[in-house]
């Protein structure tokens, strides 16, 4: 969320920009959409390849080596988890989405 919050404001003069050469609001909020999309996505497939991994090796240290559990693919918990990461993608656009439609193009354009 922070990540999305901080790419917008430091963004925040080309938004201006792009508002005052006739991109609308609802346009700026779908490249926000997509920006925190694309955050998402590739952080639910690194965190897939890096984590799937180090799970079945620490699972089989710790588990498979005491109690004899074979190690599967944890399919409910990357659903579960993959839900959250793309319902707080949708509640990190909410903020930034309004300060740029409550914001004029010429604040836009001076914010800093």
């Amino acid at each position: 969320m922070n990540t999305i919050g901080m790419g917008v404001a430091a963004k925040m003069r080309e938004y201006g920009g792009m508002r005052a050469i006739g991109m609308s609001s609802r346009q700026l909020i779908r490249m926000i959409i997509a920006e925190a999309g694309t955050y998402a996505i590739s952080g639910i497939i690194w965190g897939c390849i890096m984590g799937i991994p180090m799970h079945r090796v620490i699972y089989t240290n710790m588990v498979t080596n005491l109690w004899g559990d074979i190690w599967s693919v944890p399919f409910i918990p990357l659903i579960l988890i993959s839900c959250i990461v793309f319902i707080a993608s949708f509640f990190a656009v909410k903020k930034p989405a309004k300060q740029l439609q409550n914001m004029s193009i010429v604040e836009n354009i001076n914010a800093q």
